[in-house]
């Protein structure tokens, strides 16, 4: 489903506003570039920092200017499962190919089993979900065998940092 390289967005502003045409500029530039994929809303693109309306615009208008040439994967990026089930419920509907999902916090150090109630709560019913793995951070220290049961319970995992170990690991 996935293939190539997906380039997380960031979200330019301009006196504090969401800049609407330099954001639209830039999704078109990257998909004209040859990007296989963009990320609005990623950590690169401020999405713990969006209000909740603001998360939903810029998804919108990536989904809007992308118009299935590539396809947009919705960062939720936020603190607290409550928060991201709101943010995927409000932006599943858009039309994203699927969801970018980080684990909370990690100055929180969930447990694995935690983490995995997290992804399963909010992706439950959802497009494809992929998780967002901070080696830097510690947010996820899933063995082999938990990240067997992700591929359940999502039909998909992007990883924005080992993709290609997971997947050979998940043989």
């Amino acid at each position: 489903m996935f293939n190539g390289s997906f380039c997380a967005l960031i979200t330019p502003f301009r006196d504090g506003n969401l800049d609407e045409k330099a954001y639209g500029d830039l999704v078109e530039w990257q998909i004209e570039q040859g990007t296989d994929g963009v990320v609005p809303c990623g950590t690169t693109g401020e999405s713990p920092t969006l209000s909740h309306d603001e998360h939903k615009r810029v998804t919108e208008t990536c989904i809007s200017i992308a118009k299935g040439r590539v396809p947009v994967v919705a960062g939720i990026i936020v603190d607290s499962t409550r928060q991201a089930i709101e943010r995927a419920e409000a932006v599943s509907d858009l039309g994203p190919a699927a969801l970018q999902i980080t684990p909370v916090h990690y100055l929180f150090r969930p447990d694995d089993a935690h983490m995995l109630e997290h992804f399963r709560t909010v992706g439950k019913g959802r497009i494809h979900q992929g998780i967002h793995r901070r080696h830097d951070a510690g947010a996820i220290r899933s063995a082999q065998q938990q990240i067997r049961q992700q591929f359940h319970i999502t039909g998909a995992l992007l990883d924005a940092d080992n993709l290609g170990h997971l997947l050979q690991d998940a043989d």
